[in-house]
């Protein structure tokens, strides 16, 4: 039960709780291989995670938006090749799974900054295996205010 959500209890597991279970373990599993891979700065562990495709989306914090798998990799390689290191801690890790699709929510700090970085990671299933096809992250305002300005009638 530790390991379901709030978001798990309207949830119908059309093949059994167990079944479903293990599918909610593995797209965590894979969630947590991507923090892996970025901390070890791994191009090949991130060639195994994300779907071949061209129609995969990256938004860093900065609210740059890479489209396609090459584009990704190239961005990878670039982020990498900084002399930074890249420590994590993941929060509120929330999955939910919806079909051949997954999404899991939650909070990361880096490098034990006290910024809170919200991200949103998406995985579709292909040939038994879970890639990440979206992967979005943006900075938590303070209080979780935000002036919209002349965006406010």
């Amino acid at each position: 039960m530790q390991d379901f959500t709030v978001e798990q209890s309207c949830v119908m597991a059309p093949c059994g709780w167990k079944a479903h279970y293990a599918v909610t373990k593995a797209v965590l599993e894979v969630n947590r291989n991507f923090y892996k891979s970025f901390h070890a700065k791994s191009i090949k562990g991130m060639n195994r995670l994300w779907l071949h495709s061209d129609y995969v989306k990256c938004i860093h914090p900065n609210g740059e938006c890479l489209s396609g798998y090459e584009s990704i990799m190239e961005h990878w390689r670039t982020i990498f090749s900084w002399n930074q290191r890249f420590e994590f801690d993941l929060q509120d890790e929330r999955v939910r799974v919806f079909g051949n699709v997954a999404w899991v929510t939650l909070k990361e700090s880096i490098n034990s900054s006290p910024d809170l970085i919200m991200t949103t990671n998406v995985f579709e299933l292909h040939h038994g295996h879970w890639y990440m096809v979206h992967h979005h992250s943006s900075l938590q305002l303070e209080g979780g205010n935000f002036d919209f300005g002349p965006f406010v009638n």
